[in-house]
């Protein structure tokens, strides 16, 4: 796997936790 494979993995994870994190805050605010 080159190195630019590698840093767009960790930015597309970074991405979902984000994503993740603001749906679970979003829920958490309607409930």
């Amino acid at each position: 796997m080159s190195n630019f494979e590698k840093a767009m993995n960790k930015f597309y994870k970074k991405i979902e936790k984000i994503s993740f994190t603001r749906g679970c805050f979003k829920y958490r605010k309607n409930t």
